[in-house]
């Protein structure tokens, strides 16, 4: 917790470095354990990564040494009475995209015991991509999308469809990956040992339908956002309870269906409708965001290149004779510099015939 509110007092002053060094430290404490001891137990890995995180905690709290912690709750002081109006509908609104996540899976679990370990390895790609790309990404501009909210809202409303637009081209390549050549990356991942094939295949369905839902958490988080930065933490802890009584409703509605696949594609229709909900509520506060519809024509461009690259991607991989991590690197460095091509050449079309 102490590493955390380090970390975001580096970030205010715009140091994200350090945070990065911390972690970096953290990772190679941990897997040097694992390289060096020959037999690792459980135990070793615990004390190891208790080690790394106060190591983390170490050089945070080295970069901010002008600050004085203690731990006293001061309940009478308004700098603290605001902190915690505005934080316990942050937790709540995290609380509850937790619980419709479990409920789900739990759901699953009673169907087939075999969906609850498929699903629990998507939600490792899924949250390798929240973590690595979006969580980073929006530490990072948060601080100056607040800045200038508080300044020029017309300029904040820029800003914000431009880190939308500019994060969901990398995050909806992302999808078209897991879509196209999924089954090669679980593969090289996980089919080592009892991890056979055919818990390839379904772990493969699973993350195709879950992986849907990214390109809506990318818009969803940065409303969200935009509200938090506003000071507004109402509307979206009010939108999601909102989203998870729709889910409870909906697995009402498709769990007589025993169908997993509509259990799965709950929580992606429920991220789509609070996303464009939180769109609509903060037009309504701050104004028209989008008039000339920026959002809507760069994520149909790069739908359209992500499908057509997906699809060449899908029938090329059958027809790879190498081993599946030199296909898995072919596959995306190949999917990467079309990718890439297509949007520079569509990019620059635009701007040639806006010329």
């Amino acid at each position: 917790m102490l590493s955390a509110f380090f970390g975001v007092l580096c970030n205010v002053e715009g140091d994200f470095t350090t945070s990065k060094i911390a972690i970096l430290v953290m990772a190679i404490m941990n897997v040097s354990y694992l390289f060096l001891v020959r037999s690792p137990t459980i135990s070793g890995v615990a004390i190891v990564l208790s080690s790394a995180y106060f190591i983390e905690f170490f050089i945070l709290k080295m970069k901010n040494k002008s600050y004085h912690w203690f731990m006293r709750w001061e309940w009478r002081n308004p700098a603290f009475q605001k902190l915690a109006r505005q934080s316990v509908p942050l937790m709540f609104t995290e609380g509850v995209f937790q619980f419709s996540i479990l409920l789900t899976s739990s759901i699953m679990g009673w169907l087939n015991t075999a969906y609850l370990p498929a699903m629990n390895y998507v939600n490792i790609l899924v949250t390798i991509v929240q973590s690595l790309l979006l969580l980073n990404i929006l530490t990072v501009l948060f601080p100056k999308l607040s800045r200038m909210f508080a300044m020029d809202i017309e300029a904040a409303k820029e800003a914000l469809i431009c880190y939308i637009n500019r994060t969901n081209t990398v995050v909806i390549w992302i999808v078209a990956m897991f879509i196209a050549i999924g089954d090669q990356i679980i593969a090289m991942l996980f089919q080592h040992g009892a991890f056979t094939g055919e818990n390839t295949q379904m772990v493969y369905m699973f993350l195709i339908i879950t992986a849907l839902a990214l390109p809506g958490l990318v818009v969803r988080d940065f409303l969200y956002r935009s509200f938090y930065s506003q000071g507004n933490t109402k509307i979206p802890s009010f939108i999601s309870i909102i989203a998870i009584v729709g889910v409870m409703v909906m697995l009402l509605i498709f769990l007589p269906l025993h169908n997993v696949y509509f259990i799965l594609g709950v929580p992606v229709i429920a991220t789509y409708g609070s996303s464009i909900w939180a769109y609509r509520r903060l037009q309504g506060s701050i104004g028209k965001i989008d008039p000339s519809y920026k959002l809507l024509k760069q994520h149909g461009i790069v739908v359209f290149h992500a499908i057509v690259i997906g699809c060449i991607l899908y029938e090329i991989k059958s027809k790879l004779v190498f081993n599946v991590y030199a296909n898995v690197l072919i596959l995306l460095l190949l999917g990467l510099a079309m990718y890439v091509l297509g949007l520079l050449v569509t990019t620059k079309k635009r701007r040639r015939d806006h010329g």
